[in-house]
């Protein structure tokens, strides 16, 4: 959001590098968060069945 908010300043330099950070940051967490929830699912079940 403040990396937004910058671009639309002035400060365009400052302001992407803020919002591609914060993708990196959300992309990360997202795929963090499946991984987490097959995993849980996986539980229990022999490779040879997965």
């Amino acid at each position: 959001m403040l990396g937004l908010y910058l671009v639309f300043l002035g400060a365009a330099f400052s302001g992407i590098w803020l919002v591609l950070i914060g993708w990196f940051v959300l992309a990360s967490a997202t795929a963090a968060s499946g991984q987490a929830t097959l995993r849980e699912l996986l539980r229990g079940v022999p490779v040879r069945e997965a």
